[in-house]
């Protein structure tokens, strides 16, 4: 597909997955698992998402949002790992509003293709994009860049507290 490999959630839909894997997903444009649209909801609790991959942004997730109005990405106590992207967001690739609590984010890939055209390999926060997180693990992920590498994040996170990040460089960090 386009975008959206396993799901795709679109404009004003909301979507709930509990207990559940999404897995080995293609997606040629982002989100290679899954792909959320503008004031879409998506909520994962105790979910997997992992071994999926985009030639865009966003291996595991992408939540598009170009004015960040109504839009919200939840994800409870869930892991994003084994992602890769082309691009930004090995593991997530957010321009909206994202929140985080209990979250394991780890082995994600961001620039898979080493053309240094991507940053973030655990999560990418755009410009216009917000993500808050408490009690989460950002370790252990990867971006293939010769030169200038933003392995777990790049830009503006919100710690909530309790919060491991294992390499900060790109990040932006604010709260606790």
């Amino acid at each position: 597909t386009q975008s959206g490999g396993g799901l795709g959630v679109g404009l004003g839909t909301a979507l709930v997955l509990q207990n559940s894997v999404v897995t080995q997903n293609f997606a040629e444009t982002g989100g290679g698992g899954l792909v959320a649209l503008e004031e879409s909801q998506v909520t994962l609790i105790a979910s997997t998402v992992s071994a999926n991959s985009t030639n865009g942004d966003g291996g595991g997730f992408k939540g598009l949002s170009e004015y960040g109005v109504g839009t919200r990405w939840n994800f409870v106590n869930s892991t994003l790992s084994g992602n890769s992207a082309y691009f930004d967001g090995g593991g997530i690739s957010n321009s909206g509003t994202a929140k985080l609590h209990n979250v394991t984010i780890a082995n994600n890939t961001a620039d898979s293709n080493s053309d240094e055209l991507g940053d973030g390999g655990g999560v990418f926060v755009s410009a216009t994009g917000t993500l808050n997180f408490g009690n989460t693990i950002i370790a252990g992920n990867f971006d293939n860049s010769a030169v200038t590498r933003h392995a777990d994040c790049s830009g503006k996170l919100t710690s909530l507290g309790y919060n491991l990040i294992q390499k900060v460089i790109g990040c932006a960090m604010a709260g606790r």
